[in-house]
């Protein structure tokens, strides 16, 4: 039972602390972590409580940035974009709460911070793997680049799908019509080398990542493309998961000769 104890009391003192992380914080307090100002966090304190409001007004004047995050927090609370209460307990929105008992809970607070300041981490809300892996893209750039992207997938999917539907046609025509010599049913070695390097390329543009490692597309395997455009274009002729396996592996390894690489058959 001892044993017990001390690997609990090991795992303990093994998690990471973070002596300015709070369960909940006064406007202020958030506030100035927010500012890096921790370590004047009593003098701050002290001067609020002078005043009936709870604005420390002398170290708005000496930490600017203090008054500014103060301020953002409060229109945040009055907005409704921020849940708030009183003494850490939250209450519904609208309810009176006296300045000197309004708090912030941590978790709703570091929600609030992602959504409307996504280029900001303050260290007494995320820890430093969040930190390190943070995107500075904003809300409104990130908007743009996801309706270029569906906009560009759309058009990889039709061109890919229209693709294979002429080479399988074509292919199943020259079999059956008899009307083509047999010399000409096969398509010479450039044209399908040309077919392989379109399909190959198409292909690795759907399974790969742009240079800031966004997704060109929803598609994460080569198994996902095939199951797409057999539930699109069931029936037709070629799509088959057969044929569709064996083309993209030609294209593969038609593409793999050159200079781009492709990403790896999952």
């Amino acid at each position: 039972m001892s044993q017990g104890i001390v690997i609990v009391e090991k795992d303990i003192r093994l998690m990471p602390y973070n002596p300015d992380s709070k369960i909940y914080y006064r406007p202020l307090e958030a506030a100035l972590r927010w500012c890096n100002l921790s370590e004047h966090e009593e003098h701050i304190l002290t001067e609020a409580a002078k005043s009936p409001a709870f604005q420390p007004w002398s170290c708005f004047a000496k930490w600017p940035c203090l008054q500014v995050n103060n301020e953002k927090i409060l229109d945040a609370i009055h907005n409704g974009e921020l849940r708030y209460g009183c003494m850490g307990t939250t209450v519904t929105a609208g309810s009176c709460v006296e300045s000197h008992y309004l708090t912030v809970r941590h978790t709703d607070l570091k929600n609030w911070m992602s959504d409307y300041y996504p280029d900001q981490k303050p260290s007494f809300l995320f820890d430093a793997i969040e930190r390190k892996t943070h995107s500075r893209i904003t809300l409104s750039a990130f908007q743009v680049i996801k309706a270029e992207h569906d906009s560009l997938l759309r058009k990889i999917e039709s061109q890919c799908a229209e693709c294979q539907f002429k080479n399988s046609t074509i292919a199943d025509i020259s079999l059956e019509s008899g009307i083509i010599s047999g010399a000409s049913r096969v398509p010479s070695e450039r044209s399908e080398k040309t077919n392989l390097n379109i399909i190959g390329s198409l292909l690795n543009l759907l399974l790969g990542k742009s240079p800031s490692g966004i997704p060109y597309s929803n598609f994460e395997t080569q198994t996902a493309v095939i199951s797409s455009l057999l539930a699109h274009h069931t029936g037709r002729l070629g799509i088959t998961q057969r044929t569709l396996e064996r083309k993209f592996a030609a294209a593969r390894q038609s593409l793999g000769a050159g200079r781009t690489p492709l990403p790896p058959i999952r």
